[in-house]
């Protein structure tokens, strides 16, 4: 039997930079950054305060959305981090980094 194995741990998408929001409760924020075709998966850290999240096209509020508290690393699907909705409450604000990653 055969078997070929690559690495298995996302690997930098190099030359494709990643952006850091500043996000308050002014408005939603969305990252702006182009995300290249090769990338299928992104690092999302979250330093600051605690922010809400929509992924479906819809306003985050404290009544819509996902709660995403502070600390937070974790990994977004390359679409889920395009699409994504983000909004701070009580006034703080958050910075949420993203970086590009393929396999």
């Amino acid at each position: 039997m055969n078997s070929y194995v690559v690495n298995l741990y996302p690997v930098p998408n190099d030359g494709y930079p990643g952006q850091t929001l500043t996000i308050d409760s002014a408005q939603a924020y969305q990252f702006t950054q182009a995300i290249d075709y090769k990338t299928t998966c992104c690092y999302i850290t979250v330093a600051g305060g605690d922010f809400y999240v929509t992924f479906d096209g819809s306003t985050p509020s404290v009544n819509n959305g996902h709660h995403i508290e502070v600390p937070f690393a974790g990994w977004w699907s390359k679409e889920a981090t395009r699409v994504a909705k983000m909004i701070t409450t009580g006034g703080h604000t958050s910075r949420v980094t993203f970086s590009q990653f393929t396999y």
